[in-house]
């Protein structure tokens, strides 16, 4: 669907006859049909909120909003913004489907973006089997942006929106509601199997109900990957004061320069555990975070978290009969140009994890 329709009298054409297409006008300047003087100032207006979040002296209506530095608070922001100025809520999936300011301006003209469920296409692309991906605790999905990249033009990515689930807005629901729900969405997209799924923390529960939905309807799930997730039976940590003697007996065995930074790294780890409540209310943005808590997606996301959390912590996953890909992250020094997003190839999907 185009965003601008332009009415010429001719197409301009070069000394060979071919169009010339540097000739064509630029569809922010016609003032000739109805409503595109209009069109223009929706344009300016836009760019210059893009230009006062983003911190940038100028730039083009088709610059990308990830090439231009944008990042999930940045895109809060701006959403935020536009919703004040011209009274419509656009949300975080909104900006894969108008990264620029003039798609953003269609989308405004419009109504804002089709929905289609909980499937957001990141990049719709490629000969290889799609994959879907279940995020974290908050569903961040703007970073799936720089993950496609790295997954290349050949791999087809879809990101399952925890924070547009229809079921949220019963206020208690389960995971297997929710699973349920994605699975639903997900066959609109990829009617038949075999599937890939993969989930990071708190979305690796998910997918994991989403294979065993798959597999009790006789569908092929053919990668189920898990990234940083804990099951069931996984050692619990010992109480607070049992690991600090631990952490210095193991400290008192080095050198001493070594037990002087090996004492400092492990404060650092441990203090936050100290006066934590685990009755308190989950929290998506930290309190540091620069963000408008009164802005109508951040009260959404903070508004669904509670739910998702105790449909999370109550469900308790029954065996799996097919194969499960676990990947944990590494902190360690990469060496020099070397990406800090490592790929690891499983059949013909990639999956890319980065430092959590």
């Amino acid at each position: 669907v185009p965003a601008f329709i332009v009415m010429l009298p001719a197409m301009p054409l070069t000394a060979n006859g071919k169009v010339d297409r540097a000739a064509l006008p630029p569809p922010e300047h016609q003032q000739g049909a109805s409503g595109a003087a209009d069109e223009d100032e929706l344009l300016r207006q836009l760019k210059a909120e893009w230009m006062q979040i983003l911190g940038l002296p100028s730039l083009s209506v088709d610059d990308s909003f990830f090439d231009l530095g944008g990042h999930s608070l940045l895109a809060i922001r701006l959403l935020d913004a536009v919703e004040r100025r011209f009274g419509q809520t656009l949300g975080l999936a909104s900006l894969f489907e108008g990264p620029t300011v003039r798609r953003q301006a269609a989308l405004l003209r419009s109504g804002a973006a089709a929905s289609s469920g909980c499937v957001v296409t990141v990049q719709p692309h490629g000969l290889s089997s799609p994959l879907f991906f279940v995020s974290g605790f908050g569903g961040a999905i703007l970073p799936f942006h720089a993950l496609s990249r790295h997954l290349g033009v050949d791999q087809p990515l879809h990101v399952l929106d925890i924070n547009s689930l229809r079921c949220l807005e019963s206020g208690s629901p389960t995971l297997e509601n929710m699973a349920c729900e994605m699975v639903a969405d997900m066959r609109r997209a990829q009617p038949r199997g075999p599937y890939h799924l993969a989930g990071f923390s708190l979305g690796g529960k998910i997918v994991y109900a989403m294979a065993q939905l798959l597999r009790a309807e006789g569908e092929s799930v053919a990668l189920l990957a898990l990234l940083d997730c804990a099951a069931p039976g996984f050692p619990r940590l010992q109480p607070f004061f049992t690991r600090v003697g631990a952490h210095l007996r193991h400290a008192f065995a080095k050198e001493p320069r070594d037990a002087a930074a090996y004492v400092v790294e492990r404060i650092k780890r441990l203090r936050k555990y100290v006066g934590v409540d685990e009755t308190a209310e989950p929290t998506v943005f930290k309190s540091h975070e620069a963000v408008d808590r009164s802005a109508t997606l951040v009260r959404d996301i903070e508004t669904r978290a509670r739910p998702i959390y105790d449909a999370w912590a109550a469900y308790q996953p029954t065996p799996y009969a097919g194969r499960i890909t676990l990947i944990r992250a590494l902190r360690r020094a990469l060496e020099p140009g070397v990406s800090p997003v490592q790929v690891l190839r499983i059949g013909d999907v990639c999956i890319g994890s980065s430092p959590c």
